[in-house]
């Protein structure tokens, strides 16, 4: 557990605006609270993007043609550019130049998609130049038969080296027959932020700079743990000399986590190994060793790294260092970098014992001890959300569609600089309010109205079954287990820092230290973070407010079987919610790490409020 103190490429299915925001790929770069994640820093860098004012501004040879009317549907607006339309000769090529300033990072964002009365393929290349080659790729397009119009997203990145670039968009299509190749929506802006891509090599070893013995393409045998494709290393008993690099950009002081899949296909149990550095972060490098199984099988492990940026930009590079190649490959997949976000601590995964011992200060029923183990990082807030973090996401409620989020209160009698943990949100009001903050972050909300997960089932407003995507990357409640894990931060005593000791009239010396409770609190909230945190970073998990769980109440002790990432009950005995940590009205036990509470989930207390937490898919 850790507390926080070239040319690249990334696609994804584009969704038509019709008046909505065009969906952005899904890429992990550095994001800060309140502040949407990868914002761009300039305009674009051409207008007429778009294509809505036909061709002005782009040059046009060979087929291609401005469309606008049924069977075609933009991507954007209403017009679009068709290649090789009415199975013409696949030669249309669209171009245009544009400024740029030497060394500057841009993103490149454009939708290209098929008309098709066939399932035929489709090719687009798309070429940036300057001073020299900055980018140069092709997409390919599966038609569709039905005579719609299917998009896709493609985004890139480049670094300039001239004062100014040449964009151009060439049909490389085989076959042009019952189906057209759709070109909109191009943009193009300047970015400091350069994440890491195709981490997946679905894509091949694009985005990558690749030396030596190494290649990336589908082969059923590898078992990729995601997609088709996996890199391979020292195959065919080629020399041990692979090498896989990406520079990407990173912000000097932040924390980041680095996760990969390595794996090894082998029929002989001969050792494989891999060196990982990252330059600019001071540490390093780490070192994966381990023996094949032999027979054929193949085996994965997830290894991960966690470093500090000390420059603004970090070079990730796999190593080959096996020393034997016969008879095994090397493989890497599933390459992922996250900057842990200001506020945050990263969580790893890891097992713990849950509940409190029988003889314990105030042990009580339902605190049976039982193992606990959790799959998954996540990034866990350093304090309860504070009455201005509550209305600086609140204020785009109405915008978004959220009409009942509740008004919240600043503490008990909260200071003016809103430093409080907000107080009177009930459990509704807490899961609304994390998927507001995903969305205005460009995170995938967690809390659904049905079990698709679908957008427009995104719960906003009234107090439905609710169905949470656990796999979604936004903010949510802790569950249960969760939070305790958060707050013992491995210890097993009565507080974080200690087992009680009882000074009479209600006080105790351990958890004045730690804690705002009912006899230091003088009734009242206090401005979080001014009692000492825990061993990870996490203040105020004894008292100042109840935080709300995920889980229901059933009225019944722990299962006693070990459990892995648990829930909770799947039905209630009520339809109340738990709560943990205490607050600054109770007695000493209220706000043990083992103490358990519940509330109606509508109930809005001055003492109720909440700590958002974010799963990071190991």
């Amino acid at each position: 557990m850790v507390p926080v103190p070239t040319k690249e490429f990334i696609m994804k299915n584009h969704v038509p605006r019709a008046g909505a925001s065009r969906l952005r790929s899904n890429i992990l770069v550095p994001a800060a609270i309140g502040l949407l994640a990868g914002q761009a820093l300039a305009t674009p860098a051409f207008p007429n993007g778009g294509f809505e004012d036909g061709l002005t501004g782009w040059l046009v040879t060979g087929n291609a043609v401005i469309k606008q009317a049924a069977p075609y549907t933009a991507a954007e607006g209403s017009r679009l550019v068709a290649l090789n339309s009415g199975n013409t000769a696949p030669n249309g090529v669209v171009s245009r130049s544009f400024a740029t300033v030497p060394g500057n990072i841009y993103r490149l964002d454009f939708a290209a998609g098929v008309l098709a009365y066939q399932n035929t393929v489709q090719r687009i290349g798309v070429t940036v130049a300057g001073g020299s080659s900055l980018l140069s790729e092709t997409v390919v397009l599966n038609g569709q038969a039905g005579g719609q119009s299917v998009w896709t997203d493609s985004v890139y990145y480049f670094t300039a080296d001239a004062s100014s670039a040449n964009l151009t968009f060439r049909d490389l299509s085989p076959s042009t027959n019952g189906v057209d190749l759709l070109l909109d929506d191009v943009e193009v802006e300047h970015t400091t932020v350069k994440p890491l891509v195709n981490g997946g090599l679905e894509n091949g070893a694009w985005g990558w700079a690749a030396s030596g013995n190494v290649r990336a393409i589908p082969v059923p045998a590898y078992q990729p743990t995601q997609g088709t494709t996996a890199a391979s290393f020292n195959t065919g008993d080629s020399a041990p000399n692979g090498v896989l690099s990406q520079t990407v950009t990173t912000v000097p002081g932040r924390t980041y986590l680095l996760s990969y899949d390595v794996g090894i296909l082998s029929y002989a149990r001969s050792w494989q190994k891999m060196e990982v550095r990252i330059s600019g972060s001071q540490a390093g490098p780490w070192q994966f060793s381990e023996p094949g199984a032999g027979k054929g099988a193949v085996e994965w492990r997830k290894p991960y790294i966690i470093f500090t940026a000390h420059e603004n930009l970090a070079k990730i590079e796999f190593r080959d260092t096996s020393d034997e190649t016969r008879s095994v490959d090397l493989l890497l997949d599933n390459v992922r970098l996250v900057e842990v976000p200001p506020g945050f601590v990263l969580v790893t995964p890891g097992t713990f014992t849950m509940g409190s011992a029988e003889g314990a200060f105030a042990h009580g029923f339902g605190e049976s001890q039982h193992t606990v183990s959790f799959r998954n990082f996540q990034f866990a807030k350093t304090t309860e959300v504070t009455w201005t973090e509550w209305q600086d996401t609140r204020v785009f409620a109405q915008s978004r569609g959220y009409n009942d989020i509740g008004l919240g209160r600043n503490g008990e009698n909260g200071s003016p600089d809103g430093s409080h943990p907000v107080g009177e949100v009930s459990f509704w009001d807490a899961i609304k309010w994390c998927n507001l903050r995903s969305e205005t972050e460009g995170l995938k909300p967690v809390y659904y109205t049905a079990p698709g997960f679908g957008a427009a089932n995104v719960l906003r407003n009234g107090s439905p079954e609710v169905y949470p995507d656990w796999n979604a990357d936004g903010y949510r409640l802790p569950t249960e287990s969760e939070w305790e894990y958060l707050c013992r931060a491995e210890t097993q005593t009565d507080f974080f820092n200690g087992d009680a000791v009882p000074l009479g009239n209600g006080a105790d010396a351990t958890l004045d230290i730690s804690g705002w409770y009912g006899a230091n609190s003088g009734n009242n909230t206090h401005s979080v973070a001014t009692k000492i945190p825990n061993a990870w970073g996490l203040y105020d998990v004894h008292g100042n407010v109840w935080e709300w769980c995920w889980d229901r109440f059933d009225d019944a002790d722990y299962p006693l079987a070990p459990s892995v990432d648990p829930h909770g009950p799947a039905v209630g005995v009520t339809p109340d919610r738990m709560i943990r940590g205490g607050s600054y009205q109770m007695l000493p036990y209220w706000n043990r790490s083992a103490q358990r509470g519940w509330h109606a989930p509508s109930s809005r207390w001055s003492y109720l409020g909440f700590r958002p937490v974010r799963t990071i898919l190991r």
